[in-house]
């Protein structure tokens, strides 16, 4: 289970922001493990862009098998 968040309206030190437009992006992510020898991981990513919302919200599934 794992959840983080990025808000690119605070910017870094030493870089100019700007208001013009900000972004809030959110993972939500599950790894599950069903037997030593398989992971399956599954990360939602989540971008409120302000002030127009754009559609570039993600769905990511990855299934890893060891042999």
């Amino acid at each position: 289970y794992k959840i983080e968040g990025f808000n690119t309206s605070k910017g870094e030190e030493g870089v100019a922001t700007t208001n013009d437009e900000s972004s809030i992006c959110h993972t939500f992510g599950l790894n599950v493990y069903p037997n030593d020898w398989t992971r399956l991981q599954i990360n939602y990513i989540y971008s409120a862009e302000d002030p127009r919302e754009i559609n570039n919200d993600a769905l990511l599934v990855q299934l890893q098998i060891k042999f």
